[in-house]
């Protein structure tokens, strides 16, 4: 056991990881994201997570708390699969979730607590789908049988929130004074939206799998790094602060490479994924982007954002949000070079230097 370390600096705030939390939790009740998230019962990744960090604490400075905090959030855990999920997906969620809270521990574990999280958070997905590869090797699942599960339990969401979806538009359509005509229009509408949802979820299961994951290690760190003063690593930083090494896009780089040369078409659904993937990370560096300028009250650009906003709202939907990730996209990648949040330094920090990796 290593020896105790200096007990760490108060975090920062609860506002923004309450938010996050509350968002994270809200999967379920909410359908785009149903549609589109493999593991609806997002409890069953968080909490592992928790549990993990804290053996990780345990391992550094010892205490008798952060075990039976680690032993109580394992529980809810096991509670939560039991009693959250239908049969027929609860074995491959929890298999995820404790594996997945498992292999970060012992990433935790070996490295040393300098390290910052999203190097860890990068090495646990990793080892993970390694290691994933390996069992499935081992039990002779083929990969159609993940996917055929997939299928019917995302087929099952949309069922339930189509035959829902007359009942929340009653009150909008009466507020309105919406003809009948336009309000069966917008539901179809909306029932076309999750249906591509779907179809996108069931070709970037995998990487979806990991985004996932990497949002729960994200929050559980958070967390621990707010309820112990038992530090395993730097706490986050403010979201708006969000970047990682160029060098990422190099996965982006090899996922289109094996999507789009003919002769390497076997592996195209890698390709895709490892596309999906690193772009969903630019894409969430570029959402930091636009909330660093807005935070700042660049009004310029706030202005063009409002106007790209009214401009998505009257588009379809599913058009509404490839124009909103595009934009990320574009500023994620760009960030790259450009280095956005550096072009106006804002004058309340100065003496803050930014950090290279979160």
């Amino acid at each position: 056991m290593a020896a105790r370390p200096a007990p760490a600096a108060p975090a920062q705030g609860w506002a923004g990881l309450l938010v996050a939390l509350a968002l994270f939790a809200a999967v379920p009740v909410l359908p785009p994201l149903r549609a589109l998230l493999p593991v609806e019962q997002t409890l069953v990744l968080l909490l592992p997570v928790l549990a993990a960090c804290c053996v990780a604490g345990w391992w550094f400075a010892g205490g008798a708390s952060l075990l039976i905090g680690a032993a109580v959030a394992a529980i809810v855990a096991v509670l939560a699969v039991g009693r959250l999920l239908p049969a027929d997906t609860r074995d491959v969620a929890r298999a995820w979730g404790l594996l997945g809270a498992g292999v970060f521990g012992l990433v935790c574990v070996a490295g040393t607590q300098a390290r910052s999280f999203f190097p860890r958070a990068l090495a646990t997905v990793g080892l993970l789908v390694l290691l994933a590869l390996v069992l499935v090797t081992v039990e002779g699942l083929p990969f159609s049988w993940l996917r055929d599960r997939m299928v019917g339990e995302l087929a099952g969401r949309n069922a339930a929130a189509v035959l829902g979806v007359p009942a929340r538009m009653q009150p909008v359509n009466e507020w309105l004074h919406l003809p009948a005509e336009a309000a069966e229009a917008w539901a179809a509408n909306y029932v076309h939206f999750l249906r591509q949802l779907s179809a996108l979820a069931i070709m970037l299961f995998p990487s979806l799998l990991a985004l996932e994951l990497m949002a729960a290690l994200a929050l559980g760190w958070a967390l621990y790094h707010r309820l112990s003063r038992t530090p395993i690593g730097p706490a986050l930083a403010p979201f708006h602060r969000f970047t990682f090494s160029g060098q990422l896009l190099w996965g982006v780089a090899a996922g289109l490479a094996l999507a789009l040369v003919p002769t390497l078409s076997p592996l195209a659904p890698l390709g895709v994924n490892l596309v999906g993937f690193f772009s969903a990370l630019f894409g969430v560096r570029g959402l930091a982007v636009i909330v660093w300028f807005t935070a700042r009250r660049h009004w310029g650009v706030r202005a063009a954002l409002i106007a790209l906003l009214l401009l998505a709202l009257s588009v379809a939907a599913f058009t509404a949000v490839e124009l909103a990730v595009g934009l990320c996209l574009v500023l994620g990648m760009t960030d790259v070079v450009v280095d956005w949040r550096d072009l106006r330094p804002s004058a309340p920090e100065p003496e803050r230097a930014r950090p290279g990796v979160q």
